[in-house]
């Protein structure tokens, strides 16, 4: 009897659903977050998908040093700008997508684990050439489930005192 009810609640734990992530866990992925845009070359010899010209760059997130469960299992979206379609990605764990005009968005592949304090790069192939400080749109936001967006603080606007 005993060895039904340990099977009977394992069954059950198993079925249960994650628990989702919670406002305070958007926020603190929010401000911890890091976000960081290079250009890696503005006029490589071949494009992906393009014959007319593209320029690649490299998309930096680093992950805070806590993460809540659900957020480090993918549960979030991250939303930007970018002036130049991206025409192809290079990463094992981010998939992009392009929602209408210059918006994107940035996401988890299925099944990934994201770990605390870890960076992943991730490759964007754009069209066209990369020609302004200006193209790179501030202020990407976050958004899991039903929970309120937040900006990434990283991609703020700010003025350098230096």
């Amino acid at each position: 009897m005993a060895f039904r009810s340990a099977a009977l609640l394992f069954m059950l734990g198993a079925a249960a659903p994650a628990i989702a992530a919670s406002q305070a866990d958007l926020d603190a992925l929010s401000t911890g977050m890091g976000m960081r845009l290079a250009i890696l070359d503005n006029n490589p010899a071949s494009c992906p998908k393009q014959r007319d010209g593209c320029f690649l760059s490299e998309l930096t997130l680093a992950m805070p040093q806590t993460l809540s469960r659900d957020l480090a299992g993918g549960n979030f979206q991250v939303f930007f700008s970018s002036v130049s379609p991206v025409i192809e990605i290079e990463s094992d764990t981010f998939g992009v997508r392009l929602i209408n005009g210059d918006l994107h968005v940035l996401e988890p592949r299925k099944g990934v684990r994201l770990e605390p304090g870890k960076t992943y790069p991730i490759r964007l192939w754009s069209q066209g050439h990369f020609f302004s400080a200006y193209y790179p749109m501030p202020n990407a936001y976050l958004v899991s489930g039903d929970l309120q967006p937040r900006v990434v603080a990283a991609t703020r606007p700010r003025i350098d005192p230096g």
